[in-house]
């Protein structure tokens, strides 16, 4: 089962994290969360990588190792971020229509 809870967390599933209990359940809202989890993370990087230039490596070409580091994760992540991105698109049939 952690492993499910794991692959749902990279596919930026955020029933996983319960963010319905703290923004609501507005499908918008939990589509704009969705969207910014790349961007979070990217900025988590940026802050790891700038806290680690200040104390551990002072002449650390941060800039570049910041480019390579997000460039990856985005890589990683590229099909989780177009799934996301698509999700609004898909259409369901309504199981009530049978007429149309």
């Amino acid at each position: 089962k952690s492993m499910f809870n794991a692959m749902s967390l990279l596919s930026f599933d955020l029933k996983f994290l319960k963010v319905e209990c703290m923004v609501g359940s507005n499908a918008v809202l939990n589509y704009v969360c969705r969207q910014l989890v790349a961007p979070i993370c990217a900025l988590f990087i940026l802050i790891i990588l700038v806290l680690k230039r200040r104390f551990v490596n002072p002449s650390m070409e941060y800039k570049v190792e910041a480019v390579n580091t997000i460039g990856s994760i985005f890589q990683v992540f590229f099909i989780s971020i177009l799934m996301s991105a698509t999700i609004p698109f898909v259409c369901y049939p309504h199981p009530g229509s049978a007429g149309l």
